[in-house]
């Protein structure tokens, strides 16, 4: 347990005497785990039992945690992580949903958990943070703010005074202890496992989604390149991507992919902000990726990761996350809590609870309930204040487009690909590699060899396809912008190879005059169709004219239409005959 003997100012906790760090540290630097990020030390020269948690419970006031204050386990087994349960029942990873109404203390109760964690685990607290709320500043001297570095960041003070302007925050890193830039969602996860146990990190997702969309790809769960798009990318009405999403991408990359397992706990406020109790499969797959974060969820314990939820209320974010929690904490907001006797108010997932009475309609703030199925525990938290942060003022962090962005949006360096992510979604498999219009639009571009697969039709009322055209080893994608009359290129994808009249992968001595005879030396095996097809379905000649037919007129300039004295029978007949060899 975190019961310490020391030499120090005192270790009273109750309030009534001030404790301030010996040796003349400031908050957070005399530490361990300060001086290991401060002094970039690998063996620091602080006692062992001066550790982060340790000085932000003496600082505070928060007793160290005594497990035979509760008559029942819940709140215990939920605090302490073991791996394999030598103490208590739950090995590995826990959880609890919290739900309550504004102004019932959860933001300091989230603090006080955190705390905990730290103190009781030697544990990495991510604290989930939002652009525009700051709950995390009474902890500040000892956070850890990992910023996108893909991003541009604005950093302002926001005053509840009405009238007084915001003001703008000249060096972020002089508000904590220390400041990380990550590059991408997976190495963000894995230098956060890289950083000193014990410690609360304060996480800001990344607008521009770097990595996210690679990670999904590779992940055994998703089968699929689930779409992340920035704002700045965004085409049409839609819009880009939620900025919450970021973190389905985050808890993948926790659970499935990072090597160091130690202890990991994410503090979610405001959870229904990520999952909506009307999610759906919109444009951006959030149906999806609700479904892969739950997949996670149910793995997360073997990954020593643990998930704590906030809400306001139980209708307010969707049923199926909701049914991965198995601990739910009641907080005082003048509300009855859940009874066995009241179907309507046990929660979701739940089948009963174990509170038969309302025991906390008359509650006051600072005391809550933690129940499972078969038992229930009261506990209150201590209030967390620092002297010298104001309550009247909040830190808003606008992240956004990056003020180096590329123009060439959605470009893979290393193959020339260029896409606007807006308007499509890449998916890799294996040997398989294709350009998916996101939804609600349809069809796909094959990019091992350019060609359009499946007809393309817009994901965006304001946006219609409009054509395509290979030029210099490109196949080039147009749309039209409906309200500007205008076109724009939404794709370049290179081919690999042009040969006769601009049909990639034709060679010219793969080929005689008359264009339609099969060639006796030439190697079919790997040429691809002008248009794709699976081989199981092979089309009629006279649907294979119209297709051949609109590909040899999609291939012209723009403003050039297809006569009839323009084409020729044996261009039609030869494109035909690659459509049916595909």
């Amino acid at each position: 347990m975190s019961t310490h003997d020391t030499n120090t100012t005192t270790t009273d906790t109750n309030g009534s005497a001030e404790w301030s760090p010996p040796d003349d540290y400031d908050w957070g630097e005399g530490t361990r785990q300060g001086r290991r990020i401060l002094e970039d030390e690998d063996v620091d020269d602080a006692p062992e039992w001066w550790t982060d948690a340790y000085e932000m419970r003496m600082r505070f006031g928060i007793p160290a945690f005594d497990p035979d204050a509760h008559d029942h386990e819940v709140y215990p087994d939920t605090l302490i992580h073991e791996k394999p349960a030598d103490e208590w029942t739950s090995s590995g990873g826990t959880n609890w949903l919290k739900v309550g109404e504004k102004g019932c203390g959860k933001s300091t109760d989230n603090l006080n958990w955190g705390i905990r964690l730290m103190d009781e685990n030697d544990e990495t607290v991510v604290w989930a943070a939002s652009p525009h709320r700051s709950e995390w500043l009474p902890v500040r001297d000892y956070v850890t703010l990992w910023l996108p570095a893909n991003a541009s960041v604005d950093a302002s003070w926001v005053y509840d005074a009405t009238g007084r302007e915001p003001e703008d925050v000249d060096d972020i890193a002089d508000l904590v202890r220390d400041v990380r830039y990550y590059d991408d969602v997976l190495e963000c996860a894995e230098a956060i496992q890289r950083h000193p146990n014990g410690t609360f990190n304060v996480v800001y997702p990344d607008p521009s989604f770097s990595g996210c969309e690679e990670l999904t790809a590779a992940s055994s769960r998703t089968g699929e390149t689930l779409p992340f798009t920035p704002e700045w990318h965004a085409m049409g009405d839609e819009g880009g991507t939620p900025l919450t999403h970021w973190w389905v991408a985050y808890w993948l990359a926790r659970v499935d992919e990072v090597t160091n397992r130690d202890w990991t706990s994410v503090i979610y406020d405001e959870f229904h902000h990520l999952f909506r109790s009307d999610t759906e499969q919109d444009a951006h797959r959030s149906y999806r990726k609700m479904v892969v974060w739950c997949e996670a969820f149910d793995d997360s314990r073997r990954a020593r990761a643990s998930w704590f939820g906030v809400i306001h209320r139980e209708n307010k974010a969707h049923w199926m996350p909701r049914e991965e929690f198995d601990v739910r904490i009641d907080m005082p907001d003048g509300t009855p809590n859940p009874r066995s006797g009241q179907a309507r108010s046990i929660p979701q997932g739940f089948s009963t609870v174990p509170m038969y009475a309302d025991i906390m309609s008359d509650r006051k703030v600072g005391r809550a309930i933690m129940y499972d199925q078969s038992e229930f525990s009261p506990y209150a938290w201590t209030d967390v204040k620092a002297g010298t942060e104001s309550e009247d003022r909040k830190l808003v962090l606008e992240l956004g487009e990056p003020d180096d962005a590329d123009d060439d949006r959605g470009d893979d360096a290393e193959d020339g690909l260029q896409y606007d992510r807006g308007v499509w979604n890449r998916w890799q498999r294996n040997d398989k590699d294709r350009l998916y219009v996101s939804d609600p639009g349809d069809g796909y571009i094959d990019l091992t060899n350019g060609e359009v697969v499946e007809r393309l039709e817009s994901p965006s009322e304001a946006l219609a396809f409009d054509g395509t055209e290979v030029v210099d080893g490109e196949r080039v994608v147009w749309m039209e912008d409906l309200g500007r009359s205008e076109r724009v290129v939404v794709a370049r994808i290179p081919i690999p190879s042009i040969g006769l009249e601009g049909t990639p992968g034709l060679e010219d001595d793969d080929v005689d005059d008359d264009r339609g005879d099969d060639v006796d030396d030439a190697d079919n095996t790997d040429r691809p169709a002008i248009v794709a097809a699976d081989n199981s379905d092979r089309a009629e000649l006279e649907d294979d004219r119209d297709d051949a037919e609109t590909t040899l007129g999609s291939e012209r300039p723009h403003g050039e239409g297809l006569d009839e004295d323009d084409l020729d029978v044996d261009d039609v007949e030869s494109a035909a005959e690659v459509i049916r060899r595909g």
